[in-house]
């Protein structure tokens, strides 16, 4: 029994709907090679190159910003979701700011920035989809926290007397005249009058 990860590989093989596949299949037709044979020497080739290449890099910071190019604009049916390349492209931008501290002290850094951005998308991992649920709940749980919080503002508000809240805002600030606010829904008027 195959796992996902293997199937997905399989797919982007022999799939004729992913386009490494279609070209994979015409690298198979005109040089009479088979195409996993081919899959094979190519992912070899670019890790020896990635891991050995004094030009690593170049290499993988151009695969890494042309396939996402190729698919949004040359086959955008085959394109991730809006959201998950937004993912795509933070995370490989906070990997390139750390590019120049991290290739001096690992040799495989850019093999390791490859594999980290290509697993983002790939079966069972698709960290992409993982990232996103995370903000989701990050977010939930932080519009729930203000709401929460608003809540309790207009609360202790309400609970004060009148010169409780006009001494509480004048003790703020000395020569505040006007209106304050707790929160950006509740106004505190300051008394004037004396």
């Amino acid at each position: 029994m195959e796992t996902l990860f293997i199937a997905q590989l399989k797919g982007l093989i022999y799939d004729q709907k992913h386009f490494t596949a279609r070209g994979l299949k015409k690298l198979e037709e005109m040089t009479k090679i088979d195409r996993h044979v081919l899959a094979i020497a190519i992912g070899l080739s670019l890790t020896v190159v990635l891991v050995q290449g004094e030009q690593s890099k170049y290499v993988a910071n151009a695969l890494l910003v042309t396939v996402p190019l190729i698919l949004l604009f040359i086959f955008p049916d085959e394109c991730p979701t809006i959201n998950r390349m937004a993912v795509y492209g933070v995370c490989y931008a906070l990997l390139t700011l750390m590019d120049p501290g991290l290739e001096r002290d690992w040799s495989s850094y850019y093999l390791f920035k490859v594999l980290i951005l290509w697993l983002l998308f790939v079966k069972p991992f698709k960290f992409a989809d993982r990232i996103l649920k995370l903000i989701e709940k990050l977010r939930t749980e932080t519009a729930q926290t203000t709401e929460k919080s608003n809540n309790l503002s207009f609360l202790i508000y309400e609970n004060m007397s009148k010169p409780d809240r006009v001494a509480k805002m004048s003790s703020n600030d000395d020569d505040t005249i006007g209106q304050r606010t707790i929160s950006a829904e509740i106004p505190i008027y300051i008394d004037l009058t004396d």
